[in-house]
């Protein structure tokens, strides 16, 4: 049966109505000229089309061509097609097929979903897994071209879903196409070392990759239906435990944190480039420009009806923007809050749809406001990146506030089931729910909207600086269910609270509205900053401690990706490229050939922000240099970071469930033993707290109470020597909110002698009750005593006449 989104396609394309019956026979008609590929669909039903027109009416000539250009627009980086149009209506012509004689499982429809992806991203960065990606959708397609698949759609839409609709074809070569796939993208995980790599929601599971269901095509299938039943496969093949293929493995799995290290960095730089083969994207013929030809323009009523016509590819940004980098244009990022949430409700097609909604509210508002159209580029995921005429701050708040206004009034407002009945979408789950309190898939607050940012661009600034900081910008806002940032000319930081009608809020330092924070707006923080804030400040990684704290963006040294591929193509053996272990001898062998320097080859700022999750990359490792930063400073902050993680960790303790725990127990022993003299006091009382915390959750139970006691007790005591340190260092505002911090906790004040004896008193009865019970082999038992005697021992070596930290 035709989908009435084709149907109102077409409709709207004609010019007048276009029925099942009309496009049925348009279809098979295509199906006898073997119109398979999605080119030649697109040329075909454009031609039909225009028959049924007035021919003389050259204006609907360039509307349809225009219209169709857009829908053969593919993502320059995997070459795969991205207009959800034409994902539509070739699945149509797919199930049209499936009427015809000697048509049974000869048409499929396979999707596939990014497994882990999340964790991915946290582990290697974000252009790493874009490179991943890429990857494995190009061993998808060429698996599917060598097993004999060839007349196929290849879609990719929300960022990391694909889908493949295969017409004309034999069941046995889409099953052959699909276990060559599999099995290549197996090889490439386990060469990166992905396979490993824990997922976030289900701790059990561990590995990368693509899940993927297929359903061979009957005439009765719903589309809608026939999706959301493969969505659901997906889903249950993601959250199942019990399943042989290859992305869930049985091995031990690591955080994304305990992944990176410049062994890692190396090995997935040379794995990259030895499966470069699949990322050229430059292979795949451009079908827009020879069924149409270029687009040069799009008109607006139609594309408005189609939504997402209006948003230009993302490859395209850098392009125009190199145009205009001359100070009289500015950019606006949009950012689709919880994503995840839309997918989980509306299913991709649903929150595609949505995401249409809101890139027409962006035009249309901005078009109101400003005398030239935006340029709006879909880059992806929930981002939507604007380039408009730069504007008074004044003006370009009432754009924004209408913007979130408009937003609230036509999404925000509406209930689930209400806004699916609007727009006849399916949903799952409660629909009296409004979508200003739509739930979060990791239980992290509620709602969805726009979260907004701007960035001048300014000739000061290269591009690839404004869009990081955009990233920064939004990101540091989204961390505080924000929809929006600005101050005025007096310095008052003014907020658009994100679900709600746009009202703007004052933020200063009497906190007149209770709840928010003041880390999103980094210049204005030091003046604001209260004692409660520190631990939420501390317990983040370095790099971030000191933007939020002193405005320093993290200055990434590490250019090791791009050096290693300038290697690479030098022809330099992997073999050496290992032994490079260090700036120096990086710089060194870059030196040798006549290449540039580590500090001029390095372009890329590694990920600042990852909300609510442990950090992805120590960032001292990482940003060897902060700017305007002493390394004595950042130090102090490192040991200052050290004791509010052990509050952390033991506030609340025994956080672990006992299963988890004993998998998380096994991986913190196998990380190789580096406890050394060097260690500063903070960070052995970290390790061994976390130690006893995964140790006593094995069990069941949580730290005992003294133990607990004692720890605070050593964290709060080293906080107030930092608070000293802090002053010495001319840092008196943080080292006065430290003291204040420290001064409000209650500690039990045991003697430092009492406290070592009665950790000690702890390490062997716990190993012990952990033998009795057999919950560990006895190779791990002996290997947690030893871990804990080491790190007690260094510990006590803190208080011996040299001198405590």
């Amino acid at each position: 049966m035709i989908s009435d989104e084709t149907i109102t396609l077409l409709s709207q394309v004609s010019g007048k109505p276009v029925y099942r019956d009309d496009i049925s026979s348009l279809f098979l008609q295509l199906n006898s000229k073997k119109a398979f590929a999605p080119s030649a669909l697109v040329s075909g039903l454009l031609e039909s089309l225009l028959l049924r027109m007035d021919l003389t009416d050259s204006q609907k000539w360039d509307d349809s061509e225009h219209l169709f250009s857009d829908m053969l627009a593919r993502d320059k980086y995997t070459g795969y097609y991205i207009h959800t149009a034409l994902r539509t209506i070739y699945l149509d012509f797919a199930l049209t097929r499936t009427m015809l004689p000697n048509q049974e499982k000869r048409n499929f429809l396979i999707m596939g979903d990014y497994f882990n992806l999340s964790s991915v991203n946290d582990a290697i960065g974000r252009g790493a897994t874009n490179d991943l990606m890429a990857t494995i959708c190009g061993i998808y397609l060429d698996c599917f071209t060598r097993a004999g698949v060839v007349d196929c759609l290849y879609h990719r839409s929300m960022g990391d879903e694909v889908t493949f609709i295969a017409v004309n074809t034999d069941e046995k070569k889409v099953e052959n196409g699909l276990k060559e796939a599999e099995k290549m993208t197996q090889e490439f995980i386990s060469a990166l070392g992905l396979e490993r790599l824990r997922h976030k929601k289900y701790p059990r599971q561990c590995g990368a990759g693509l899940v993927t269901a297929s359903i061979a095509l009957k005439k009765d299938h719903n589309q809608r239906l026939l999706k959301q039943q493969l969505d659901d496969v997906i889903t249950t093949r993601k959250k199942s435990s019990g399943l042989s293929s290859w992305y869930f493995l049985r091995r031990r799995g690591v955080e994304p944190q305990q992944f990176h290290t410049r062994v890692s960095e190396q090995r997935i730089d040379r794995t990259l480039y030895k499966y470069r083969i699949y990322r050229l994207s430059s292979e795949f013929a451009n079908d827009a420009n020879i069924a149409t030809g270029m687009r040069t323009g799009l008109k607006h009523a139609t594309a408005l009806l189609i939504g997402r016509a209006i948003a230009w590819p993302r490859d395209d940004r850098i392009e125009y923007l190199r145009r205009h980098h001359d100070n009289t244009k500015m950019m606006l990022r949009a950012d689709i809050y919880n994503l995840g949430g839309l997918n989980a409700v509306y299913g991709h097609d649903g929150a595609d749809h949505i995401k249409a909604h809101m890139i027409r509210i962006l035009f249309s508002t901005i078009c109101a406001y400003d005398v030239e159209e935006p340029r709006i580029f879909d880059c992806g995921g929930g981002i939507i990146d604007i380039v408009i005429n730069r504007m008074p701050h004044e003006q370009l708040n009432n754009v924004i506030s209408a913007i979130q206004t408009n937003v609230y009034h036509q999404l925000l407002s509406l209930s689930i089931a209400g806004y699916a009945n609007a727009y006849n979408l399916s949903y799952a789950g409660e629909g009296n729910i409004t979508l200003a309190y739509l739930p979060h898939p990791r239980g992290e607050h509620v709602g969805t909207g726009l979260i907004m940012a701007t960035h001048a661009v300014e000739r000061i600034y290269s591009l690839p600086e404004i869009i990081e900081r955009l990233d920064k910008i939004s990101n540091r806002t989204k961390m505080h269910d924000l929809a929006y940032l600005w101050h005025d000319e007096n310095h008052i930081v003014w907020a658009l609270p994100l679900n709600t009608i746009a009202e703007p809020i004052e933020i200063g330092p009497d906190r007149l509205n209770p709840g928010l924070h003041y880390l999103p707006y980094t210049d204005a923080l030091r003046d604001y900053l209260q004692a409660d804030d520190l631990p939420n400040i501390f317990e983040r990684p370095v790099g971030q401690i000191c933007e939020i704290l002193f405005g320093a963006d993290m200055q990434a040294v590490l250019g090791f990706k791009k050096a290693i591929r300038l290697l690479q193509e030098k022809e330099i053996p992997d073999d050496i490229i290992v032994q490079i272990d260090s700036y120096p001898a990086m710089d060194a062998a870059l030196l040798k050939l006549s290449l540039p320097p580590l500090s001029v080859v390095s372009t890329q700022n590694r990920p600042a922000f990852i909300r609510d999750e442990r950090p992805a990359f120590k960032t001292m490792t990482l940003a060897e240099k902060l700017e305007d930063l002493p390394s004595s400073l950042t130090d102090l902050i490192l040991q200052t970071q050290a004791s509010f993680r052990t509050l952390r960790t033991i506030k609340p303790h025994g956080h672990l469930e006992s299963d988890d725990a004993v998998t998380v127990l096994l991986e913190e022993l196998s990380i190789p033993d580096t406890v050394e003299d060097s260690l500063i006091f903070s960070d052995r009382l970290y390790r061994l707290a976390r130690l006893f915390d995964r140790g006593f959750s094995v069990l069941g139970r949580d730290m005992p109470e003294e133990l607990v006691s004692i720890l605070y007790d050593f964290s709060l005591d080293t906080l107030a020597s930092m608070a000293l340190a802090f002053e010495r260092a001319d840092e008196s505002l943080l080292a006065k909110k430290l003291q204040i911090f420290v001064r409000d906790q209650k500690q039990v004040n045991i003697a430092v002698e009492q406290r070592l004896a009665l950790i000690e008193k702890e390490i062997e009865p716990l190993v012990s009750k952990l033998n009795r019970k057999k919950i560990l082999k006895l190779e791990s038992s002996s290997a947690l005593l030893l871990r804990f005697k080491t790190l007690f021992e260094q510990l006590n070596l803190s208080f011996n006449p040299a001198g405590h930290q």
